[in-house]
This record gives structure tokens, sequence and C-alpha cells, in this order.
């Protein structure tokens, strides 16, 4: 496997940009071919609060984990920005959601259809992750979240009761956030996304603060009639959890990728 550390400028956010790609050394049988060119099929793999680009490499196995299922992976930086575009600063949500695919798929040798393009991350990225996915449906054949804030107004409401990060949460969603029908809040998304959705997958530890979050999203699925394949395993919010269970998601992606 390769791993590539890209230095870009972005449009969106008017500042130098930091990612990092894992890629196959090569193409084998089972890779796409859009265009009369072999290419690779693509995790976006998004990171948690107080994280960056690096947390997968430094803190998982991801590395050696992709080259076992022959799978890029492109981590992006969102910093403390919870994936969305801040009311008072930069709009990530549009950087990771729009300009990161458009870079790394001129750049590299990456798959564009939806079939062979899969998006994931743990805790705050679990949330951005079925943020993207629930908004553009159609650019996914799967969204996975490994101990996702996946209510986001429960996620909102512990940072503006953290002193420490009380004012930064108010340049992301304002003095007084409105979730209802607002396009950051998971459960309308779920309520108002196009179908067909992407293959909907959840992991949470059962000693973990979110859990209560992840069983709130997986019910509105149930009552939607939305599928999801939803596990919980004994751990907290831990490297030790995602790193175990990043493997699952992969397996997941490995046989709906067939």
């Amino acid at each position: 496997m390769a791993l590539l550390t890209l230095e870009i400028g972005s449009q969106i956010l008017q500042r130098g940009e930091r990612f990092i790609v894992i890629l196959p050394d090569d193409f084998n049988a089972s890779d796409p071919i859009e265009n009369g060119q072999k290419k690779f099929k693509t995790l976006y793999l998004l990171h948690g609060y107080y994280g960056s680009a690096g947390d997968w490499t430094k803190l998982s196995s991801i590395e050696r984990y992709a080259g076992d299922h022959h799978l890029a992976v492109v981590m992006p930086s969102a910093y403390n920005s919870y994936y969305v575009n801040a009311k008072h600063g930069l709009k990530y949500f549009d950087f990771i959601a729009n300009e990161v695919p458009s870079i790394v798929q001129r750049l590299l040798p990456l798959a564009t259809s939806r079939e062979h393009n899969f998006i994931a991350g743990l805790s705050m990225g679990g949330y951005g992750a079925m943020k993207i996915g629930l908004t553009y449906p159609e650019r996914y054949s799967f969204v996975g979240s490994l101990s996702g804030a996946l209510d986001i107004e429960f996620a909102a409401q512990r940072g503006f009761n953290d002193s420490w990060r009380h004012d930064h949460f108010v340049s992301i969603f304002g003095e007084k956030p409105n979730f209802e029908g607002s396009p950051d809040n998971l459960f309308h998304l779920l309520q108002t996304a196009k179908s067909p959705l992407p293959y909907l997958y959840a992991s949470c530890g059962t000693e973990d603060f979110l859990l209560e979050s992840n069983q709130k999203f997986v019910a509105l699925c149930h009552e939607l009639n939305q599928p999801i394949d939803m596990e919980y395993y004994p751990g907290t919010h831990n490297w030790e959890y995602w790193d175990t269970h990043i493997v699952d998601v992969l397996n997941k992606i490995k046989l709906l990728a067939k």
C-alpha cells in the first residue's frame, strides 16, 4: 500500500489543507473500469472531535486493513467543525462533501461511480458520514458510523454546556440554534432524503455515552421502514473499539461491492 499526504489549496475554505490517502500498490481483476481505465474503490474515512487527518493512520491499523481489502482510503481533516457549514466560520461540509472528492478523483485513479464509493467515520465523523450520505445519497452505496454523534441536538448541547467549548459551538451552530428542519439534523435528513438511500451501517459500544443517540437514530429508521444494519458490542468511546470495528465496516463494504 502507498500512503500519500496531499497538500492542497481549498477554494471553499480559502486556505491550505492537508489530507491523507491510502492507495493499493496496483490494480486487480475486481477493480472497476471507468472510461476505459481501472479505478480503485474508495472509502472516505472521517475523524472525530479533537482529531485530524492523521488519526486513523496513527491510532488504528487502517493501512493494513485497507491493504487486506484492496481499498483506497481518503482521510481529510475537518478539525472540530462537526462537518457543517459554520454560522460564523468555515464551510467544512462543502469542503469535505464536495471539494475533497473532486480533488482526489481528479488527481488519483479513484472510482467516481456510486457503487464504488463509501463513506464512514467515528464519533463526530460518524455524524459527518451520515450527514453527507443522507444529503447526497446518489454518491455513496454505503454509509457507516462508529460510535456516531447521531443526535446533533444532544451533541451540540454538550458543547454549549462545556465552558471550554461553548464559544466554539456558538461559532458553529449560532447562539440559539433550532435544529428542527435543519440540514444539520440527521433525523430531518432521514425523513426527507431521496430514495434509494445508501446501505446504512452503525456500530456503538454498550458503555458508550452516545449509545442512546444511536438507539434513537435506529428507532427512527425502523419507524420509517428504512433498513439499517446496527450492531452493539461491549465497549466504550475509544480507539480500542474503533480499531476493532472498522474491520466490520470494511467487511460490510466488501460484501456490498462484490
